[in-house]
């Protein structure tokens, strides 16, 4: 499976299918799910960085950043929004059993924001 990864900025990328990423979330990993001003930010916020540097893999949330690696490189990358992971992620009926996942906000205030939308 190691060719459904591409290494952007440091930041392994998924690269394959919905069903093969809801596999590997099923699996455990920790995924995240970085959009254009959080990849910005990158250089600036060590702790942020940090964090998407250690993930297990990143999905393709950005974009611009999947625009600009087209026109940098001509290779393609297949775009997987947060959203629409998240919305994958909540029809599963294996990771919304009870203890089977751990979710983990920005901050405070977001955690509340989608505390709310849930």
């Amino acid at each position: 499976m190691a060719q459904n990864f591409k290494s952007v900025l440091a930041i392994n990328f998924f690269t394959g299918s919905t069903s093969e990423l809801l596999k590997l979330c099923a699996e455990g990993h920790f995924i995240v799910a970085p959009a254009a001003p959080a990849l910005a930010a990158l250089p600036t916020d060590p702790i942020y960085r940090q964090s998407v540097e250690k993930s297990d893999f990143a999905v393709t949330d950005s974009s611009f950043m999947v625009i600009l690696w087209k026109l940098f490189t001509g290779e393609n990358l297949p775009r997987i929004s947060g959203p629409r992971l998240l919305r994958l992620l909540l029809a599963s009926d294996q990771l919304r059993a009870e203890g089977s996942s751990v979710w983990i906000m920005p901050s405070k205030d977001e955690t509340e924001i989608n505390r709310a939308w849930l």
